[in-house]
């Protein structure tokens, strides 16, 4: 292990989706994250290959500032959805879509990346987010086990003594509650 990323292998991923009819009549595609929906969509199911870098500290940074955007009292924020269209044009290296006329790869470009259905961009973006997620064990995190340190929790709520008890304290009357007859 090192803390510096010095492997070029890419991540690879698949993205699966279906197409299905709006109310206009047009076919929209919508992609499937569920082994289930899969395998219930098995005969119209469709996929793609997706291959991405592991960011490191400099393409991290082009994500932030390309992520920068100016409002109009000309106050700098980075927007979310911003962040998210950077990963996708920084991270997203090639894919195995082909051209439906020459059977060729489709080479990932910013202007594609731009006219991607929003659903399919979006399960790009997951399929990134579960390839790099860490998968982590709580359990054992502290030293001790989950349930040892939910006992404490309980052990120290036993011993708080409230301040009021209920037959002391002051009732108030809500005026919004009233038993009128309408």
């Amino acid at each position: 292990m090192s803390i510096f990323v010095t492997d070029k292998k890419l991540l690879e991923g698949e993205v699966f989706y279906i197409y299905m009819k709006t109310e206009s009549g047009d076919e929209k595609p919508i992609p499937i994250f569920v082994e289930e929906e899969k395998e219930k969509h098995a005969d119209q199911l469709l996929s793609f290959k997706v291959y991405f870098r592991k960011p490191n500290y400099k393409i991290f940074n082009t994500i932030l500032k390309d992520a920068i955007v100016t409002q109009f009292d000309g106050t700098m924020v980075t927007h979310p959805t911003a962040i998210r269209e950077a990963q996708l044009k920084n991270l997203l290296v090639k894919w195995d879509i082909e051209d439906e006329e020459t059977g060729k790869v489709i080479p990932v470009s910013p202007e594609l990346l731009d006219n991607l259905h929003p659903e399919i961009a979006t399960a790009i973006l997951s399929e990134y987010d579960r390839l790099t997620s860490a998968e982590m064990d709580f359990s054992d995190l502290t030293g001790a086990n989950f349930e040892d340190i939910l006992q404490e929790d309980l052990d120290i709520e036993e011993t708080v003594e409230p301040t009021e008890s209920i037959e002391s304290a002051e009732l108030v009357e809500n005026p919004n509650l009233s038993d009128k007859e309408d």
